[in-house]
């Protein structure tokens, strides 16, 4: 009996495990998570069903039509006309004219029309039109899925630095708190000064404080990368990499070389679709200066009857009726001339943003390939910094232990460490922010390897 249950429970702890497991993120796992859950994708994804909908409207537009109806007429009064007198009586005089009424007190009637269209021009570029736009909704997925996927690696960026912060600052404050012990001992031996002991008091207090508020962004930024990833900001996560990880994954040759196209870019790609959009407008307008044509047949029952009880099978009389429409645009004021031209001064506008856009997305381009090439020579400016700083720190440091050094001379060079451990730890930041936006400036943002 002890057996089952042991196997129960290490199976329910398994379970546990990969649930936990599951809330942990890669950098690139959670690229992977947002593409599949993110609400802005999952939208474009809806937006592309929907359109495919349409296209199959768009197309039905053309194939055979059938329409039933179904129609009760009363009479309230039989519509009356007048005939020459003598067509029912001989010596009748010729201009003498009689009232009759023609016709039922009731008039039912029931039958179906199948009608479908022949030619039309308009139809034709309206089915191109949706293939075109089809193709428009695809790029708008693209580029919301690149944003998404951007919004989501910086956001990555954040938490980890918000990790790093929290890290640097509680290995800083547990060192001091070891070396208040040290000195709280020795100024009970009466070797220093009370106020000594009470500064790196007064000094822990701050970094403690400093720590609150680096655990207040850290939830920030994990909220922040919870909601580009679509999980409820109630949910626990936590990310796996480290800034220096990500970093370390980050080489920087691969950009030197980078070149750019417009081309690959969605923003552009959607351009170049409105153009063609704009083309077949074009056509669309064009088109109706054409003939259309079209043909229909139509069957139906009709039950003439003066008393409503009257539906008798044996009085209802077949009516079929099939035939050809051709309808041929011959004047319409200039509307059509007028319409083609608004056409192509559209289209003339859709070229010219084109060529605009390429200009922009070019200096974007080189905009991003020098905020990259800043942030990383700011960097080694920063690494420098903080080496310096900490051999600074080190030797106050030892000097205090020796009596040489006083406490604020030591607060100081911790100060100063500190400082230049942010500053470097955003520059981290910076560097692989400017990455991204990079890759997404040239099209390149694709899932990290790892």
């Amino acid at each position: 009996m002890k057996k089952p249950a042991l196997i129960v429970a290490l199976a329910f702890l398994g379970t546990v495990s990969n649930a936990q497991d599951s809330t942990a993120f890669t950098l690139k796992a959670a690229v992977d998570y947002a593409e599949k859950n993110s609400p802005l994708i999952k939208n474009a994804h809806t937006d592309i069903e929907i359109f495919k909908k349409r296209q199959k409207e768009i197309t039905a537009m053309g194939l055979p039509q059938v329409n039933v109806e179904a129609t009760f007429n009363h009479f309230l009064n039989i519509p009356t006309t007048v005939v020459p007198a003598n067509a029912f009586s001989p010596l009748a005089p010729p201009d003498l004219l009689v009232p009759v009424q023609f016709g039922t007190k009731y008039q039912t009637s029931a039958g179906a029309t199948l009608s479908q269209l022949i030619f039309d021009g308009s139809y034709f570029v309206a089915i191109k039109t949706s293939k075109t736009a089809m193709e428009l909704q695809v790029l708008l997925e693209q580029k919301t899925t690149v944003d998404v996927k951007n919004e989501v690696v910086k956001a990555y960026y954040m938490a980890a630095i918000a990790d790093e912060n929290i890290k640097t600052l509680t290995t800083t404050v547990a060192q001091m708190e070891k070396l208040r012990g040290e000195t709280d001992a020795i100024q009970k031996e009466g070797l220093i000064e009370k106020q000594d002991v009470e500064q790196l008091e007064l000094t822990i207090q701050g970094m403690r404080n400093n720590i609150i508020r680096a655990e207040n962004m850290k939830k920030l930024a994990y909220n922040l990368l919870k909601l580009n990833m679509g999980i409820d900001i109630k949910n626990e996560i936590t990310i796996t990499q480290t800034i220096d990880s990500l970093n370390a994954e980050f080489n920087a040759a691969d950009y030197v070389a980078k070149e750019f196209s417009p081309a690959a870019l969605p923003e552009y790609q959607l351009l170049q679709t409105q153009v063609k959009l704009g083309e077949y407008s074009l056509m669309n307008e064009k088109a109706k200066y054409f003939p259309s044509f079209g043909g229909f047949i139509t069957h139906s029952y009709n039950l003439p009857s003066n008393k409503l009880d009257q539906f008798d099978n044996r009085r209802w009389f077949p009516t079929t009726i099939w035939g050809l429409k051709l309808t041929i645009p011959v004047f319409a004021s200039g509307m059509r001339h007028y319409k083609v031209q608004q056409a192509q001064m559209s289209l003339s506008k859709s070229v010219t943003t084109l060529k605009n856009a390429e200009n922009g997305l070019k200096l974007a381009a080189e905009s991003a390939r020098l905020n990259l090439n800043f942030a990383m020579e700011s960097l080694t400016t920063l690494k420098q910094s903080l080496e310096l700083a900490d051999k600074i720190q080190q030797k106050t440091l030892v000097k205090y232990k020796e009596g040489i050094s006083t406490s604020m001379e030591l607060n100081q060079a911790q100060m100063q460490y500190l400082n230049a451990q942010a500053n470097y730890i955003n520059g981290l930041y910076t560097v692989l922010s400017t990455k991204a936006e990079m890759d997404k400036a040239y099209g390149t943002l694709a899932n990290p390897t790892k």
